[in-house]
């Protein structure tokens, strides 16, 4: 179970990918070559991003990671055993802020993987919109997750915008979690390298689901949609014990994220 800071607990499943989903036909995004080389000015990303004018939106929350810890008064920290996973474990000790980036670190700790996750549970609208820019490294068995959770803690709803299953960084999936049975509406964002820099966004509004990634809409649900206050959550974890092949650190960077409140 995961109890992110100021919080209650959460009886959080591990995210395993429950349904195989079809890419065939999708095309690999990615640019530049290295973290730093990829990632633009700060200054930039702002007219980039979608904070441009919008009435149907208004800016509710901005983090650049600027400073040299991690704000305290909005997120909160994972720690503990991962729900529904026996083999993911996490600690603060593994978040990191520094030079303009939020970094969740996983170690390789003998047989384990000791990975990192916070929550953004202050800022909790009823329809919203959320950017991440990110990128991770590469490990077979370390996977990452961004979701929206319920504010009241009764589970579902749950809306994963991004999540990546470890097996390679190019593949992404979306999936809604709705009903008394966990039913789910999974989506593919198509092949992006996720270990190089890109935004991962949703949109939600009454009756619909917009899923972004680089600013672009790239799939939609239109169903089950919720319509309660929730949250977001940005997780890494290790999805089985450390291999020989596991790298003794994998780091899940994090750029900027913006969130927006639904005012149309």
């Amino acid at each position: 179970m995961m109890k992110p800071m100021n919080q209650p607990v959460i009886a959080r499943r591990s995210i395993a990918v429950a349904a195989a989903v079809a890419i065939a036909g999708s095309t690999l995004v990615g640019f530049g070559t290295s973290a730093q080389a990829e990632a633009p000015a700060k200054t930039a990303l702002l007219a980039h991003g979608a904070v441009k004018a919008n009435p149907a939106w208004t800016l509710a929350f901005h983090d650049d990671f600027s400073g040299i810890s991690l704000d305290g008064t909005h997120w909160g920290k994972y720690s503990g055993q991962a729900g529904g996973n026996g083999a993911g474990h996490w600690s603060r000790s593994n978040i990191l802020v520094g030079n303009g980036m939020l970094t969740l670190r996983s170690r390789k700790a003998g047989r384990r993987i000791i990975s990192a996750g916070v929550s953004l549970h202050t800022v909790a609208p009823k329809y919203g919109k959320w950017n991440v820019r990110m990128r991770m490294d590469h490990a077979k068995n370390i996977k990452f997750a961004m979701l929206l959770w319920p504010r009241d803690n009764h589970w579902p709803p749950e809306v994963d915008f991004a999540e990546n299953d470890g097996a390679s960084r190019a593949r992404v999936n979306t999936w809604l979690h709705y009903g008394n049975k966990n039913q789910q509406i999974g989506k593919t964002l198509g092949l992006i390298n996720t270990a190089r820099w890109h935004d991962f966004g949703i949109q939600w509004r009454p009756g619909l689901i917009q899923y972004l990634v680089d600013g672009r809409v790239v799939a939609s649900v239109r169903k089950y949609i919720p319509r309660k206050r929730m949250w977001m959550a940005i997780q890494t974890e290790g999805l089985d014990r450390a291999r020989p092949s596991t790298p003794p650190i994998t780091d899940l960077q994090i750029y900027s994220v913006t969130v927006w409140r639904w005012t149309g």
